[in-house]
């Protein structure tokens, strides 16, 4: 195993997004970011959560605390992507929320792979898996 730096269970989501995508996210692979966070629980590759260092799973997160970490990519700048309520209203408005999510395209369920893969091959990550 690899060892890394660890993090808290609150930035874990913000820093997968940061490092694995930084501000290169296109609004329609964020919406799918958006699932991937909110719809599917993350297994640990160890224990790198330092404030919860035998968790080996993380749950999906909130709608707010998806929205804070995709806000977390643009933080220190004026882009309204920076503001937590930019994302929360794009889920729960244009992009459609839970029947979105339910019936994505042929080409957004591909893309959603695409980019869970590309969070698996984090340091942190073994991998993301949908919750019941």
């Amino acid at each position: 195993m690899t060892v890394v730096d660890g993090v808290t269970i609150y930035d874990l989501g913000g820093r997968l997004i940061r490092e694995t995508f930084g501000r290169q996210l296109s609004d329609s692979d964020a919406l799918l970011v958006f699932i991937l966070f909110h719809c599917y629980r993350i297994e640990l590759s160890g224990p790198v959560l330092t404030d919860r260092p035998g968790v080996c799973w993380v749950a999906a997160d909130t709608q707010r605390g998806v929205s804070e970490s995709l806000a977390s990519a643009w933080a220190g700048t004026e882009d309204p992507r920076a503001n937590p309520y930019f994302w929360y209203h794009r889920w729960n408005g244009e992009w459609g929320s839970y029947s979105h999510a339910e019936q994505l395209s042929t080409t957004e369920a591909e893309r959603l792979d695409q980019l869970r893969m590309q969070l698996e091959r984090h340091p942190f990550v073994s991998r993301f898996e949908p919750e019941d």
